[in-house]
């Protein structure tokens, strides 16, 4: 094995170990794979203990994965899952308006790009994964806050960049209207391009709550009360597929 320097690369190695072999292993195993010094392995695995990524028996003095470890990969392939499932969506609907259209999964404090289909002609969001955004200038993240509770709504608002020039009190007459129509429309300035986008709430019934947001983004203020009614008919009926879809239900 090449010799490894740096604590990070000697964690993870520690980690590889124990996600390869899936069951309790000794002191003894994990310095003979890695290499390592007993007293540089000892210090690394004291602090995985504490930090319940690895858990030690107090029996054996054996070492397995910890709940941090199940939890952290639960996290990483629960957004695969959820931008697998939601894809499909994506593309239906932009295909039958031929706008482009994204998912942001939404953490409770921040959204995340996690999946876009987008047509040539229309509008091109950020990478996927892309954390650039929770300003509530922009439709997603807008469409979000009005089902969050009063204590944490109140502290993503405390800011006046959070904000972004809207008064309290134009926000909370905007939250009653997203949560009366579950939709959201916005139009901003976007790289000198005037956009409007449409957006609804999605979410996973059985946990009982907001998942994140999904709709379209159209390269144009002038729509029409018909254009305007189709996309909101194709947007939150897209929505719901997408909350029954992650509730299992669909």
């Amino acid at each position: 094995m090449s010799e490894l320097t740096g604590t990070l690369p000697k964690a993870l190695l520690i980690l590889e170990y124990m996600a390869e072999h899936q069951k309790d292993v000794s002191f003894k195993d994990l310095k003979n794979f890695t290499g390592f010094a007993s007293n540089v392995l000892s210090r690394l695995l004291k602090t995985f203990v504490e930090k319940e990524y690895i858990e030690k028996s107090p029996m054996s003095g054996l070492y397995s994965l910890g709940k941090s470890s199940y939890q952290f990969c639960e996290k990483v392939l629960g957004r695969r899952s959820i931008s697998d499932l939601i894809q499909p969506i994506l593309d239906g609907l932009s295909a039958g308006l031929q706008e482009s259209s994204a998912y942001f999964d939404f953490d409770g404090e921040w959204v995340t790009l996690l999946a876009k289909s987008e047509v040539a002609h229309s509008y091109h969001y950020l990478e996927v994964n892309s954390r650039d955004v929770h300003s509530p200038i922009n439709g997603f993240f807008l469409t979000c806050l009005p089902y969050l509770g009063e204590k944490q709504l109140a502290s993503i608002l405390s800011s006046e960049n959070n904000r972004a020039g809207f008064t309290k009190d134009q926000l909370m007459d905007k939250f009653v209207e997203i949560k009366e129509s579950g939709v959201c429309i916005s139009k901003e300035v976007h790289h000198r391009s005037q956009v409007t986008r449409v957006s609804s709430p999605v979410f996973c019934s059985k946990k009982n709550k907001l998942a994140g947001a999904l709709g379209v983004t159209v390269l144009s203020h002038d729509l029409s009360d018909d254009e305007l009614q189709l996309l909101i008919r194709a947007v939150t009926s897209a929505a719901n597929n997408a909350s029954l879809m992650l509730s299992g239900e669909l």
